[in-house]
């Protein structure tokens, strides 16, 4: 059974999953309780802000630029390095373009503040 109050800061296994890493029956669960697109790609926005994925799936999908813009390389998504600076901000510490590029990751403050939970130890690469 899903239940979103298991959900907390990214610390549920399914949060952390690609949509269609998902089996059927679990996407089909998410789609009509909690109203998810079919295609999964509010799901891997807003649940996991595309951090399940590897660097060059998110060039495929066009998002691999909004993490540069946090100040993620390639070399440190792939190879589990420390997370830069932004990673470690308070949403209002974050620049205008910083602000703007998570935004269309899925981020709110809210959502921000929270993920910083695992900022807090040294965010480093979710691909490790």
């Amino acid at each position: 059974t899903i239940k979103k109050s298991k959900w907390n800061c990214g610390s549920s296994k399914l949060e952390k999953k690609p949509w269609f890493d998902m089996n059927k029956t679990k996407r089909n669960a998410l789609t009509q309780k909690f109203g998810f697109a079919e295609d999964g790609g509010q799901w891997d926005c807003w649940m996991n802000h595309y951090t399940s994925y590897k660097w060059e799936d998110m060039e495929e999908e066009g998002v691999a630029c909004y993490w540069e813009a946090l100040g993620w390389t390639k070399h440190m998504w792939d190879n589990g390095k420390k997370g830069p600076r932004s990673m470690h901000k308070d949403w209002d510490e974050l620049s205008r373009s910083e602000r703007a590029a998570a935004q269309v990751l899925c981020y709110t403050q809210s959502t921000w503040e929270e993920d910083k939970c695992l900022g807090d130890e040294g965010y480093t690469s979710p691909c490790t």
